[in-house]
């Protein structure tokens, strides 16, 4: 058998087998460039770039000499060109159905033209402008995955004849994949808009959130404050907590016409950590210093540094031209001053003071509109805890003042017989020579003046107590730190090693500040009896329906012929200084309760005093007698 003779270069086999070589390199491109396609839809870079890189893909594969990219806007009136193949050509704005591209993207059908100028639907104008001629034409449209036209793409003027309807196949197949890449960068895109949306509307959440705590923190304070200075400085700690600033004051005016000012600033360098921030208080006369300018305008001001200087707005028309520098002296504060935000504390009354914050966070140049917005919030709050706590501190004056003449009235027998006494022996004092008879009558009426004295002071002193109860809810852990601190004042220096046990930390409804003042009578009675050091203990249980606090001493002890007088009022057994209220207004208070005291002697000596009041004194005492208060606690620091 004889081989196959090898083709001749020049014979017709040879021919066919290089066309079939050629076909088969130039499908191999193609599939190459599908294939870049392919792996350009999946990488991260921009949709322009990335379109544009498919472009020129499409370009090459399809053997044009040019191809363009339209997108259908938003509104779908127009086309507009993305990315378009070439040198020097502008971009394109076609209007829906207008042109080819225009109808492809209207109908939704694709076009192969093999001379364009012979379609009535091709517009030449384009040609003209470009100085560019078109022949043969394919376009496609581009469809998503919902069956809307997204995109037209478009190739002219392929190199060797006209497009072919295998060309159209490939065009539509690189069309579907523009149109997958589309959808998923939009789809990206329009989750990160909606993700910034989303941290943006988190971040208002929050701020709304703080915002709210603030507020609730604000309304513990002023339930619980004792007086307006303990609330101020509350609400300057709180503030300084909220705002990011280097400064906070809150001046308050007095009904004399003057004001104070409060201001929180922090510890001085080299402190210990942990230091406390320092509350300094100033008065001043009105007008003296922004702050208390805007405390009698009632109008904001707002400081801010700029190349010229100190910028003041909000003084008004009528302030004197030297008013800005001359206020911010007078306002001495004491530190560099880059920025300043002075608001009113209006109440329904006029304008209670102003609230000044100073030198807001490096990162910020001057106040924002949020910062302003806050400040007003904080205006609002703290000129209605300072409404509050005036009121509340005019009112106790008032009850003290009916306090006094309701004691008056029960004891004013009581002067009687020491007065009588003294009047007597002045009487006698008269008719009496002997220079030693009368010293004695002196005596016996310097004594009873003596007593009257005393009477008067203890009287002054028991009628500042409370004749109403303030019962709200307590919580047993924050009662039992405030007790402790208050021992610690109690105590200190005295050599007594005291302590607090409890083995109850939940809630109970009473008033707070008469267990205080009990805790206090029996402390100082305790301190009083260890005059050589010694032990003292508090103890606070819970024996339904009860509340138990036991205070326990190893001092002296009571003596036993005066324990059926130890809870009369002005009973003491000689105490010096003492004025024999101490025991009664714990008697009274607890009583008040609907509650009882006992007295027993300490195991090894000493006394010890068990007061008895309900866990719940709403429910046990009679409601006349109860001015009731929300609490001023957060529910969530409940520790049973």
């Amino acid at each position: 058998m004889t081989d196959r003779a090898t083709p001749h270069a020049n014979t017709p086999q040879a021919s066919t087998d290089a066309s079939l070589v050629a076909l088969v390199e130039a499908q191999a491109l193609k599939l190459a460039a599908i294939r870049d396609i392919g792996r350009m839809l999946s990488a991260d870079i921009d949709l322009t770039d990335l379109l544009r890189l498919i472009m020129e893909h499409v370009t090459g594969i399809m053997e044009a000499d040019r191809s363009t990219l339209f997108l259908v806007s938003e509104d779908r009136a127009w086309l507009l060109s993305k990315v378009i193949q070439g040198d020097d050509v502008s971009e394109i704005q076609l209007p829906m159905g207008s042109g080819i591209g225009g109808w492809v993207a209207e109908n939704g059908q694709p076009l192969n033209l093999k001379d364009a100028y012979r379609d009535p639907r091709f517009d030449p104008e384009w040609d003209r402008r470009n100085h560019y001629k078109t022949t043969s034409m394919l376009c496609h449209p581009i469809v998503d995955r919902d069956g809307n036209i997204v995109g037209v793409l478009q190739v002219l003027n392929k190199r060797s004849g006209y497009f072919t309807v295998e060309d159209s196949a490939l065009l539509e197949a690189v069309a579907s994949q523009i149109a997958i890449s589309i959808f998923n960068r939009r789809l990206v895109t329009t989750l990160a808009v909606k993700t910034v949306h989303l941290q943006d509307l988190t971040r208002k959440l929050e701020q709304k959130v703080n915002e709210i705590d603030l507020l609730y923190r604000i309304e513990q304070q002023i339930a619980t404050s004792s007086d307006l200075d303990t609330l101020i400085e509350q609400l300057l700690l709180q503030v300084r907590a909220a705002a990011p600033v280097e400064l906070v004051c809150i001046a308050v005016r007095t009904d004399e016409g003057g004001v104070v000012v409060h201001r929180l600033r922090e510890a001085p360098a080299g402190s210990p950590p942990g230091t406390e921030p320092i509350v300094e208080r100033s008065r001043r006369s009105p007008g003296v210093g922004i702050s208390c300018v805007v405390a009698g305008t009632g109008s904001a001001v707002d400081v801010r540094a700029t190349a010229a200087g100190l910028r003041v707005d909000g003084l008004g028309r009528d302030a004197p031209a030297d008013a800005r520098g001359r206020y911010l002296r007078e306002e001495d504060l004491g530190l560099t001053l880059r920025n300043g935000l002075v608001v009113p504390l209006e109440s329904a009354d006029g304008t209670l003071g102003a609230l000044s914050l100073w030198n807001r966070a490096p990162t910020e140049p001057t106040f924002t509109a949020e910062d302003r917005k806050l400040a007003q919030l904080l205006a609002s709050q703290v000129a209605r805890a300072v409404e509050v706590a005036a009121g509340r501190e005019r009112a106790r004056r008032e009850e003290r003042l009916v306090s006094i003449g309701q004691a008056l009235a029960s004891v004013v027998h009581d002067f009687k017989t020491p007065l009588t006494v003294a009047s007597g022996y002045v009487q006698l004092l008269r008719d009496v020579e002997a220079a030693v008879e009368r010293a004695q009558l002196a005596r016996v009426v310097l004594q009873q003046l003596d007593q009257i004295s005393i009477m008067s002071k203890d009287l002054l002193s028991f009628a500042r107590g409370e004749r109403e109860l303030l019962v709200r809810r307590v919580l047993l852990n924050q009662f039992v730190d405030e007790v402790r601190r208050q021992l610690d004042g109690i105590f200190v220096g005295t050599g007594v090693q005291w302590r607090v046990e409890t083995t109850y930390r939940g809630e109970a409804h009473f008033d707070e500040m008469k267990m205080r003042r009990v805790v206090q009578n029996l402390a100082k009675n305790a301190r009083d009896a260890l005059v050589d050091g010694g032990r003292f203990v508090l103890r606070i249980d819970r024996d339904d329906p009860w509340l138990v606090f036991s205070f326990a001493d190893d001092g002296p002890g009571i003596p036993i012929d005066f324990r059926h007088r130890l809870f009369e009022t002005f009973a003491t057994t000689g105490k010096e200084g003492g004025t024999g209220l101490g025991l009664a207004m714990v008697k009274q208070f607890a009583e008040s309760h609907g509650g009882l005291v006992e007295h027993a002697d300490t195991p090894g000596g000493g006394a010890t005093f068990i007061v008895r009041i309900p866990r719940d004194a709403r429910m046990a005492v009679p409601q006349s007698v109860v001015v009731s208060g929300e609490s001023a606690v957060d529910e969530r620091s409940a520790k049973p």
